[in-house]
């Protein structure tokens, strides 16, 4: 009868629906991951991409952060190198580049069409070295330098080194030279220190070198700190944020008849950092949003970087340099309409 076949008919019911409701779920979460990837792709082509300078990552790093959590913007940035940054912005994949790089009209030449440089803070670099057992801070100037990183000086207690810090022990440890392998911002501060030293061009083959003539080339800041810090006997030179970082010693360099320290207002290896972006926006198939959201995040830049200089273990800009930054921002183009 129709009552006795009703706990029949109520159980297929209830397998008919629970078979519909794991297919819903199941089209549900199916839907939720087309979605969510479409999101994704979505924001990822409304992100705003850089690259170059490992000098200026802490700085910006925090900059960055703070400026995605108040305006929901994404920012990718990969810190690859000054040199390398440069590149990836002439072939235009990425939307700027950073660099400690000294800007000239190679720049523009390479970029293939006008470029404005911003500057956005002043970074330190300092010579880090990992020896143990020596407590005090090492001084060193600009003849025991090029000897160490020419081959001439090979071991920490060179008579040459124990003159700058009598006092001080020294071991008979053997030097290990590090060195930039890229080409880098932080190379460009550290040689000028030798600008006017006739014994490092000589050494060197030139300010520049082309060819280290003894040590272990290494990319990028992170790069040459790690190493310094896990070798004994290691010197190299690096950004100030990652020797306070990774916890390495520093060298006081001579400067006169003085010696400074790299948080010294007259320490000499310094350079600004900047960001480069093409002048006229409106290339490929950039959109005026996309440039729109460029300058806001420039203008935080600029702005941020002064704000945090100084706790990050960098310099904030000058007045003029400040000045400079807003007027290349200003200067940026949409179909030859300023932003």
């Amino acid at each position: 009868s129709f009552t006795k076949a009703l706990p029949v008919i109520w159980k297929g019911l209830f397998v008919n629906l629970a078979v519909m409701m794991k297919s819903f779920k199941k089209l549900l979460f199916t839907n939720a991951i087309i979605l969510y990837a479409v999101l994704s792709v979505s924001a990822q082509n409304n992100a705003l991409a850089g690259a170059g300078s490992t000098l200026a990552y802490p700085l910006l790093s925090k900059i960055f952060d703070d400026y995605s959590r108040t305006s929901k913007q994404i920012i990718n940035y990969q810190a690859n190198g000054s040199g390398a940054g440069m590149v990836l912005l002439n072939q235009k994949t990425i939307d700027f580049a950073v660099t400690d790089l000294p800007f000239n009209d190679n720049f523009t030449k390479k970029a293939g069409g006008p470029i404005v440089y911003i500057p956005i803070a002043v970074g330190t670099i300092a010579v880090a070295y990992n020896v143990p057992g020596v407590k005090a801070q090492l001084k060193l100037n600009a003849n025991v330098l090029t000897a160490i990183y020419s081959g001439k000086i090979t071991k920490w207690n060179d008579d040459g080194i124990a003159r700058l810090n009598k006092g001080t022990k020294l071991p008979a440890l053997k030097i290990l030279v590090a060195h930039r392998s890229d080409e880098s911002g932080s190379t460009s501060i550290f040689i000028k220190y030798f600008k006017d030293d006739a014994n490092w061009a000589k050494a060197m083959g030139g300010t520049m070198p082309n060819k280290w003539p003894v040590g272990t080339g290494v990319k990028s800041n992170q790069g040459i700190a790690g190493l310094i810090k896990l070798t004994p006997g290691a010197i190299g030179y690096i950004g100030l944020p990652y020797a306070v970082q990774y916890k390495i010693p520093v060298a006081a360099l001579q400067v006169k008849n003085n010696f400074i320290k790299p948080e010294e207002p007259e320490y000499p290896l310094t350079g600004n950092t900047g960001i480069v972006v093409y002048k006229q926006q409106d290339y490929g198939n950039r959109g005026i949003d996309k440039a729109r959201q460029l300058i806001k995040l420039l203008q935080f830049t600029v702005s941020q970087a002064q704000k945090s200089a100084k706790a990050l273990y960098y310099h904030p800009l000058s007045n003029t340099d400040i000045s400079n930054a807003n007027k290349a921002i200003r200067s940026i183009t949409y179909n030859g309409k300023n932003l």
